[in-house]
């Protein structure tokens, strides 16, 4: 685990190797333990680690035999041992125990489609020196960020966004990302707030030659099951993920929030952990009355399975306190307060593990969602009279508020229909005719997993130095859980049925079949109740200063005494916004 990043040159007077330090001195926290570099007169590659398998000798780059590939990974490859087993084979020798060291050989051996063997979360850089090539790769899911900024021939690539800005790069924004910000509550892949940096999207890959994007492609990492016997399949895939995912040589814990997903991915990871300790943390707010408290549910499973349970109460001023530097590690403006609980959880973890299992992604799969029931065609007729949109259509109206007239008030540059949308409803209107709610589950992991929960829960784990591994988003599971049938997953009201029916072998029903509780946070109360800490943040606003905001609606929106829960989320939103233009944009 670790950051990466690097850039190719045109410039020959910059002193690249300090630019490349500062590339590296921003995201430190990504990994504090030691720095990797590689440079030479056409690029400069780095690398921060966090020391997670073989502690002592794994450091990277690592080279082929012949020293031509140059390898840094930020991640972890869970199916190292057998890859390195299939290179042995060839002869080829390893020094480390390292799960980076097979990479480059693999490369070597099958050129850029080696990526279609690994089992893993990443962000990758691959450079073939006598070619003078660079490929850069994310995992399957995009589990991992990997940011790229693209022109007037200059090429820069970095883990985290912050990185890249060290370039005094061209921070031109991009309003039809932040418009969908505004209405998914996050830019969706590749998109990000600035128009020439942008995501790599999950299962990509970029080829660079001669500092010019050649291709930007995708690669297909696919498992081929084709059983009928759907919860013999999902529970031995379960338990292989957890054995592959609890590999480390420092210690490992999860987040047991009480839920299914979470209890899962703990009850079977904690059977797979031998001759060391199993840590299980469990957070909830001090003065949050709407939030259910599940830590009953969460110490009964610790305690049936011999974890090492931490369980802590979170003063949420403390969290409101320190927003500023939660949305600077986030590093793009995002309105899913579940970014808070993370960092609370991960600050509380990142003092005894370097480790942390991870729940998400049970209910893209699985059908945790009440938005993946059939279409209700009353539901679609009142929409369409309400909004003139048939919510089969569209993937933004699923989930957007619906206040384009407050939003047209306040930015002038927001669009409800801009090109992004366009783009991203085009393709969903063509696979929601064919399956609306398989469509639905696919396009939540494609952006909603991946732009929301993933990032958010990668940029705050790693904001404390720990690296998150999210068992249930093995590839082999993603790709299974789309032959499960719909009434396999939910059915007479209850979701993730499948997942529920495998536990009830291993924990009690009254953990699995109760009111469901996310991870999220009651935002009308808490800023009605904190207006003096996040007014604060709105002083001196850049939105003003830069005339992205109308300054009369914003001063009247401040004038409020009490929010209504509408009037709380588009406070919050332009709250969010303010202070990552002030991180981030601010001239």
């Amino acid at each position: 685990m670790c950051g990466i990043y690097g850039f190719t040159k045109i410039n020959k007077n910059i002193n690249s190797s300090d630019l490349l330090k500062k590339m590296g001195q921003v995201q430190i926290h990504r990994g504090p333990d030691s720095e990797g570099i590689y440079e030479n007169d056409n690029i400069s590659l780095g690398m921060r680690r966090l020391s997670i398998i073989d502690i002592t000798y794994g450091q990277q780059p690592f080279f082929s035999d012949d020293k031509n590939i140059v390898v840094f990974c930020n991640g972890e490859i869970y199916n190292y041992k057998e890859l390195r087993y299939e290179l042995e084979q060839d002869g080829i020798k390893f020094t480390t125990t390292s799960d980076i060291e097979p990479l480059p050989h693999l490369y070597q051996k099958y050129g850029i489609d080696f990526l279609d063997k690994l089992n893993g979360m990443f962000g990758m850089s691959i450079y073939d020196i006598k070619k003078n090539k660079l490929f850069i790769a994310r995992d399957r899911v995009g589990i991992k960020p990997l940011y790229y900024y693209s022109k007037d021939n200059i090429f820069i690539f970095s883990s985290e966004l912050k990185s890249i800005l060290v370039h005094h790069v061209d921070k031109e924004l991009d309003f039809d990302a932040l418009s969908s910000y505004i209405d998914l509550m996050f830019a969706p892949s590749p998109y990000t707030p600035f128009k020439y940096i942008k995501k790599v999207e999950s299962g990509y890959f970029i080829e660079i030659e001669n500092n010019k994007v050649l291709n930007n492609k995708s690669y297909e990492v696919s498992y081929e099951n084709h059983s009928s016997d759907y919860k013999k399949i999902v529970k031995e895939l379960l338990e292989d993920s957890a054995e592959l995912q609890t590999q480390a040589d420092v210690d490992v814990g999860t987040f047991l929030s009480g839920g299914v997903d979470s209890t899962a991915i703990s009850v079977f990871a904690s059977q797979k952990i031998q001759y060391k300790d199993f840590y299980a943390f469990h957070m909830h707010w001090d003065n949050a009355s709407e939030k259910i408290d599940e830590s009953l549910y969460a110490k009964k499973v610790a305690k049936q399975y011999n974890m090492d349970y931490f369980e802590e109460k979170i003063d949420s001023k403390n969290i409101f306190e320190q927003l500023g530097k939660l949305i600077s590690h986030l590093e793009e403006p995002m309105s899913d307060a579940a970014f808070m609980p993370t960092f609370a959880i991960s600050d509380i973890a990142s003092k005894k593990i370097k480790v942390i299992l991870s729940g998400a992604g049970g209910d893209e799969l699985f059908g945790g969602y009440p938005r993946y029931k059939e279409k209700k065609i009353l539901k679609e007729i009142i929409k369409f009279l309400f909004y003139g949109k048939k919510l089969s259509n569209s993937y933004y109206d699923i989930y957007k508020d619906f206040n384009e007239k407050e939003w047209n008030k306040l930015f002038k540059w927001y669009k409800k229909d801009n090109t992004i949308r366009e783009e991203i409803d085009h393709k969903f209107k063509q696979k929601s005719e064919e399956n609306y709610v398989q469509a639905l589950m696919d396009f939540d992991v494609k952006y909603y997993l991946q732009d929301d929960i993933l990032l958010l829960t990668d940029k705050m784990t790693m904001a404390t130095s720990i690296e998150a591994r999210v068992p249930l988003l093995d590839y082999r599971l993603v790709d299974y859980s789309k032959k499960i049938p719909l009434k396999e997953k939910i059915d007479d009201g209850e979701y993730k049925l499948i997942l529920k029916e495998i536990m009830e072998e291993y924990v009690d029903k009254d953990i699995l079949y109760r009111k469901k509780e996310g991870f999220g946070a009651p935002i009308q109360t808490w800023i009605n109740e904190n207006r003096n800490i996040f007014d604060y943040y709105l002083k001196d606003s850049v939105l003003i200063q830069e005339s992205l905001i109308n300054e009369n609606e914003f001063l009247n929106l401040l004038k409020k005494n009490t929010f209504t829960n509408k009037e709380s989320w588009i406070y919050w939103k332009v709250l969010v916004l303010e202070i990552w233009m002030k991180v981030f944009y601010d001239k």
